[in-house]
Formats: C-alpha cells, sequence, structure tokens
C-alpha cells in the first residue's frame, strides 16, 4: 500500500517500480480482502487498475482482464465525457469505487504482487497444517485444495438454534472442531458454495445467519477481534454496518458478509475441523 497523495499514473508507476501492478479486483471475495486492508480508515481514497480515460464509459484493467464485477458508489460511475480514473473509498464507503480525473486527483494506491494465485496472503497457521489428502468425517464437506472439512449445522436437523458460546462448545464436545475461521476468499467461497446447496442460491434469505468463530469476549484483549481457533485474524469481510458494543460474529446468508451480533443472539451455526483428524466422534441424536 502506497500511502503517498499521487496521481493515477504516479501510483502505476509505483507498483512497476516495485514489480507490481496496481491492484485488480474480480470479484467480491477479493473486494472483500482488500476491503480488510482499508478496514478502519476514514478520509483516503486508493486507485485501484480500472479507467475509462480514453474511452469514456467502457471501463478497462490495466491489465487488459475483463470487467466482470463492479462495486461502484452511489451515482458512480456517472457521465464523465472525458472519462477517468477509479479509486476505491474508505469511511462509511469503504470498498466502494469512484471515478476521478487520472491528472489531477491525488489519491493513496494498493499494488498487487502475485506470488502465486492467491490474492491473500498464507496467515501463520496456528498448528501443524493438515494434509490434503486426509479424510472427513461422514457428512462434512471439504475439496482438494482445502486443509479442513466443514459442516453447516441449522435449525431443521438440530431442532434448536444456539448462542456463541453454546455453538463453539458444540463443535469442540461433540465434533473435537471448532466454529467456522475463514483464511481468506477461497476458503470463503467454498462455504458459500456449501450454503447454496443447502439452501439454494437465491439472495431472499433474510435473516438467515450463521454463527462464525469471531469473537472478542476476553476482556484482556482490549476489543481486538480474534478466531476461537487460533487462527491469525488477517482477513476479515465485515459489511458495511459495524457495531462496536457487540462482541461475536456470524455469516449473513444473503449477502455473505460478516456482522458482529450479540453473543447471547440464537443462530444457526457453521464448524470446521482438520482433515484427517483422529480425535473426531459421530453426533449422535
Amino acid at each position: 500500500m502506497g500511502e503517498e497523495q499521487v496521481t493515477f499514473e504516479e501510483g502505476r508507476k509505483a507498483c512497476a517500480g516495485s514489480g507490481a501492478t496496481l491492484i485488480t479486483i474480480a470479484n467480491r471475495f477479493e473486494q472483500a480482502f482488500v476491503n480488510s486492508l482499508v478496514f478502519g480508515r476514514s478520509g483516503d481514497s486508493f486507485w485501484i487498475a480500472l479507467l475509462d480515460q480514453n474511452s469514456p464509459g467502457k471501463f478497462h484493467w490495466l491489465s487488459g482482464d475483463e470487467v466482470t464485477y463492479t462495486n461502484w458508489n452511489r451515482d458512480q460511475p456517472g457521465g464523465n465525457i472525458k472519462g477517468g480514473c477509479v479509486t476505491m473509498e474508505t469511511g462509511y464507503a469503504t470498498g466502494l469505487w469512484e471515478v476521478k480525473d487520472c491528472a489531477s486527483a491525488r489519491a493513496k494506491f494498493i499494488c498487487r504482487l502475485n506470488q502465486d494465485t492467491s490474492l491473500s496472503p498464507e496467515p501463520p497457521a496456528p498448528h501443524p497444517t493438515p494434509s490434503l489428502t486426509g479424510s472427513c468425517p461422514n457428512g462434512w464437506k471439504t475439496n482438494d485444495k482445502l486443509h479442513h472439512c466443514y459442516k453447516v449445522f441449522d435449525r431443521a436437523q438440530m431442532d434448536q438454534k444456539l448462542s456463541w458460546l453454546q455453538a463453539h462448545l458444540a463443535c469442540q464436545r461433540h465434533h473435537g472442531a471448532n466454529l467456522l475461521s475463514v483464511s481468506g476468499p477461497e476458503e470463503e467461497h467454498f462455504i458459500l458454495q456449501i450454503l447454496h446447496e443447502a439452501f439454494g442460491e437465491s439472495e431472499d434469505h433474510e435473516q438467515h445467519w450463521f454463527w462464525i468463530g469471531l469473537n472478542r469476549r476476553n476482556p484482556m484483549d482490549n476489543g481486538s477481534w480474534k478466531w476461537s481457533d487460533g487462527l491469525a485474524y488477517t482477513y476479515q469481510n465485515f459489511g458495511r454496518y459495524y457495531y462496536n458494543v457487540r462482541q461475536c460474529a456470524a455469516a449473513d446468508l444473503g449477502s455473505m458478509t460478516w456482522l458482529a451480533m450479540l453473543c447471547e443472539a440464537k443462530l444457526d451455526w457453521i464448524c470446521k475441523i482438520p482433515k484427517g483428524n483422529s480425535k473426531t466422534r459421530a453426533h449422535r441424536h
């Protein structure tokens, strides 16, 4: 991230000087990760690699990639007859895109360096990394790129919803697992696939929330969010509404963003366990 206020071209050159490019954002999961880089800031704008400078109204990425995802702010992109370059905003508009004049506007910038196929850096593992080839308990889901197995527990199969602490203990005591932690966009995208398989792909899932392991219940942590399984907190996907007094996090099926909830609320939940975990016990109803 470049903290200098520069023009679009200056930002592009600064990234190129490090062997990188201005950032492209291909989908909402990459957008969520980029949001996590600027979360908590206010008043800053950041250049991204999108522009329509020489073709007003026809936006394109500097990389030449097709524009398949956008995240425009209200009344954007507008009808600038000269075309322009795009910034990502912070504060109440965190993550939303706006068109600015390429030559006169100044903003900070975010560079992207492709070391692998993942947008997000690999966080330090709190435990030895589980095998990719290990098996999952019956009824749990995974794929060949993930080190963990996942299962959704909803009222239809469990007869009741649980508070955050009850769900946390249910994962641990019945399955040797933890509430879901999310290391990055790829893992979250797989969780979304599981939820779509279970509940359909319609986004008309108002107030269908699932507990995840993110919380700030420990007063010794000074209000910092922590994953209950010890995963480093390097990725977040909170929506625009952020409540400082609420201490437990849930995933919203409708928008697939996170929101802070009162820990006593009764919700469905998602558990996560390393592949090949020998402590797993089948849950008996």
